[in-house]
């Protein structure tokens, strides 16, 4: 619950570039996937193990293939992908576990893309990624 006040607490703090919370849950399947600027977050969900997954996407990068979103997730694998035809191919920048302090994110653990490729979380987690997309 913690985690979930976080994100609603930069949501609010980020106004001017927050775009639309979006989330799903394993009630309804066990792949769905959610958009955040040209990227797609895929979420994979275990047969009978509640998760869900929240994405508050960050608007005005300063590059236009770049996607950026703080992303709630419990009970999911997640992966990445473009949801662009002329920018076929997407790449983790960077991905930070953290939490919100006071409506301030506060990074904790930086992962770099060439150290994930599924993301496993089974506890509710916070994070911030940043994708590239290319083509």
């Amino acid at each position: 619950m913690e985690c979930l006040q976080g994100l609603l607490d930069l949501e609010e703090g980020l106004s001017e570039r927050a775009g639309a919370l979006d989330a799903v849950i394993s009630e309804r399947g066990l792949s769905q996937n959610l958009s955040f600027g040209a990227a797609r977050l895929d979420a994979i969900f275990s047969e009978g193990v509640p998760g869900a997954v929240a994405v508050l996407p960050l608007e005005g990068s300063e590059y236009a293939s770049v996607a950026e979103a703080y992303i709630l997730a419990s009970g999911a694998s997640l992966s990445f992908a473009s949801d662009v035809e002329d920018l076929p191919f997407a790449e983790v920048l960077s991905l930070e576990e953290g939490e919100v302090l006071h409506g301030q994110w506060k990074r904790g653990r930086r992962l770099n893309g060439d150290e994930l490729q599924v993301l496993s979380c089974d506890e509710p987690t916070l994070l911030k990624v940043r994708i590239h997309l290319f083509g």
